[in-house]
């Protein structure tokens, strides 16, 4: 029997305003936090998941379409900055 690797892109958030839109198509735990696998124009992307965007990503189930835009870094309590995230979820039967 032939296998083929299935293959996911990691999606970078490198500038404010980066974002990603797709179908949200697999939540896993990762090595650091929780792994998020999102498809666009038939490509999947990883994007690592840090603990604020997991909260934001408690309500997208698997199969929603859903928006992620890097906002940049935020001083937290602490004085340690964090990544901040918008997530939108689609409301309507159009896919995004």
């Amino acid at each position: 029997m032939e296998y083929e690797e299935i293959k996911s892109k990691v999606f970078s958030f490198e500038k404010v305003g980066d974002s990603i839109e797709g179908e949200l198509i697999d939540v896993s735990e990762g090595k650091f936090g929780m792994d998020y696998v999102i498809q666009k124009d038939n490509e999947d992307y990883t994007i690592f998941g840090t603990a604020v965007l997991r909260n934001k990503m408690k309500s997208v189930k698997i199969g929603e379409y859903v928006k992620i835009t890097f906002e940049g870094l935020v001083e937290g309590k602490n004085e340690n900055p964090y990544k901040n995230w918008k997530v939108e979820k689609a409301i309507s039967e159009k896919k995004v």
